[in-house]
């Protein structure tokens, strides 16, 4: 009887995995595309400097890429959670010797996509740049 009661828990979690990993790449794939630059924020203000330097962003699979002026790029791991509300995003510099993982919370609607992630602490609840080290990204899908 205790195999049984096992062997059914694996299976369960087996399935709940196959449709949180299902649900999260459906989630991939819907935001795969290219995007230009509309707003961004630090720390609850505008982040001028940074925003001047971006190109776009292109997220193909589960990496996004920043592309900034002058033809460098900045690509970074991508994992997203869309099962918690509002969305988890996770971010992970795949530039050389960063491996440090940013997290966030992300939602996609009507073509834009808002990214509030926080460099160091806990995961932002609100989608806003309050707080040190937070970051408010809004892009605007070019390819719809």
């Amino acid at each position: 009887m205790p195999r049984f009661v096992l062997a059914a828990a694996a299976f369960v979690a087996a399935v709940g995995f196959s449709f949180a990993d299902e649900a999260a790449d459906k989630a991939l794939k819907a935001l795969e595309g290219n995007y230009s630059l509309k707003l961004m924020e630090e720390d609850g203000k505008p982040a001028k400097d940074a925003a001047d330097a971006v190109e776009g962003v292109e997220i193909k699979g589960d990496v996004l890429t920043i592309k900034l002026k002058g033809g460098k790029s900045e690509p970074a791991k991508l994992v997203l959670d869309p099962s918690k509300s509002p969305g988890w995003i996770e971010l992970t510099p795949e530039t050389k010797g960063e491996k440090k993982s940013m997290k966030g919370i992300y939602k996609f609607e009507k073509g834009e996509l808002t990214i509030v992630i926080a460099e160091t602490g806990d995961r932002p609840k609100e989608f806003k740049s309050t707080g040190k080290d937070t970051m408010m990204i809004v892009f605007t899908k070019k390819d719809k």
